[in-house]
């Protein structure tokens, strides 16, 4: 376009799943009547705003009757929705009724900031929950309520210093790191909370089933404690929030999917689980849709959907923690004394409701009862998880489970492909706590008890080809 026509180009951005979009937000100034026209498929929001973003630009550069604006926002096939795109609009009229007072290089140097804000009808620049979740995700140089409280003192900057003040959010200065603590202590059941803590480590999924009243969903609320061992043993960053989502069991299957409205997406419980914990309490009492599409998001760490004629791709690689009744009453025992009041065939009937490959594809499978309360802890690691020594463990995806899973396989020919490569990561992490060797009596025992207990489990026979 011609250097002298009244054009620019700022950017802005949004959230799609949990990805972060790049918009472009087009400005061009032409002779015509007063007015402010905003295409490139805006939502309702923003067509609202139009004159508040005109009475405000006004307000802080002379805008005659004659001076009519255009601005286009790209992608011009994606629906633009949020409050958030209110800056980069207002600023882009400004930059357009001031033109004169730009050079090509000062536009050029503004392309490097990501400009996001809702703005009130003072000029404040206000954070909405958008906002927060797109500065706690994004690596850009983002511009917005975080640095600046008005448009006035924003737009004064640019003026005056041709750019804004900013900072790389992911060397965002904060005072400590973020802490987790268990917000109800857990005693007892030290077996279980070990091999909670090693699933931790793992992110192994992990099925607790039992008799009402054992604290099988309070051990699950329990795990977030276990978030530190986690972020030390992968590495990953001790600034970011870890989402905890736990559903009620009666929630639809879009709701864990996501919903499509027009041109818009919004992501679900799935996603919104992204690098957190997901506790599915009453997983048998679940939509039998919602189990079994577990299978393929366990498998491939995403949600996809088709919409809008492409397939869309949403991150769900979280740590997933279900507990269950092993039948309608709660009572029903695989060994032992048996209160249940339950016919045989309603129990058989209630426990294929988890199939045999969606319960092939959790690593860890636990009864609770009341006789096994006090079982051992696991031989040879310290009962309080917070007194594992895990420098012992090199990175976790460093870690090569091959030869581990190979060495399992001569002792365990029983188990599938995906039940080895399970019980590799926790028989490699429980041996180099323990400085035991894979092939070791110890090691050998401990996957061997994971194996009869998965087998008591659900009364199955031993023979995972069934599955």
């Amino acid at each position: 376009m011609d250097q002298n026509q009244n054009y620019t180009q700022l950017l802005s951005c949004q959230l799609k799943g949990h990805s972060l979009e790049t918009v472009t937000v087009e400005a061009l100034a032409s002779r015509g009547l007063a007015q402010l026209r905003i295409t490139g498929l805006p939502d309702t929001w923003l067509r609202d705003s139009r004159d508040k973003i005109q009475a405000l630009a006004a307000h802080l550069e002379s805008w005659n009757s004659l001076n009519r604006i255009l601005i286009h926002i790209l992608p011009a096939d994606e629906i633009k929705n949020g409050a958030h795109l209110e800056l980069a609009l207002a600023l882009a009229c400004l930059i357009v009724l001031n033109k004169d007072a730009w050079t090509e290089q000062r536009l050029l140097e503004l392309k490097n900031y990501c400009f996001i804000g809702h703005l009130s009808l003072e000029g404040k620049i206000l954070s909405t929950p958008l906002i927060e979740e797109i500065y706690s995700s994004a690596n850009l140089q983002i511009v917005g309520p975080n640095e600046y409280s008005s448009l006035k003192e924003l737009w004064d900057d640019l003026r005056i210093e041709g750019y804004p003040r900013t900072q790389k959010i992911s060397k965002k200065e904060r005072s400590a790191p973020v802490e987790v603590f268990d917000p109800v202590p857990f005693f007892g059941r030290v077996r279980e909370r070990q091999l909670l803590a090693l699933a931790a480590i793992t992110k192994a999924p992990v099925l607790l089933m039992g008799n009402p009243g054992l604290g099988k969903s309070k051990l699950a609320r329990w795990a977030y404690s276990l978030i530190p061992l986690q972020r030390k043993v992968r590495e990953e960053d001790p600034f970011r929030e870890i989402p905890f989502i736990a559903p009620h069991n009666r929630s639809h299957l879009w709701e864990f999917l996501g919903a499509q409205k027009g041109n818009q997406s919004q992501i679900g419980i799935f996603s919104r689980a992204h690098n957190g914990i997901l506790v599915l309490d009453e997983f048998a009492e679940l939509n039998r849709d919602v189990r079994e599409i577990l299978r393929t998001i366990l498998d491939h760490k995403k949600v996809q959907n088709f919409a809008r004629g492409r397939m869309n791709h949403y991150s769900a690689d979280f740590w997933l923690i279900a507990t269950t009744n092993p039948c309608p009453c709660g009572n029903s025992q695989p060994l032992g004394i048996n209160k249940c009041c339950c016919p045989q065939h309603v129990i058989d009937l209630y426990s294929r409701r988890i199939s045999g490959p969606l319960f092939d594809r959790f690593g860890i499978k636990v009864f609770l009862s009341a006789q096994n309360v006090t079982r051992e802890s696991l031989f040879g690691l310290p009962i309080d998880p917070q007194d594992w020594d895990l420098n012992l463990l090199a990175p976790f995806q460093k870690v090569d489970f091959v030869p581990c899973k190979n060495a399992l396989r001569r002792h365990f020919p029983q188990l599938t492909e995906r039940s080895l490569f399970l019980k590799a990561q926790l028989a490699e992490v429980y041996s180099k706590l323990t400085r035991f060797q894979i092939e070791s009596t110890e090691t050998l025992l401990f996957i061997k008890d994971l194996v009869e207990e998965e087998e008591t489990l659900l009364m199955r026979r031993p023979n995972y080809r069934n599955f």
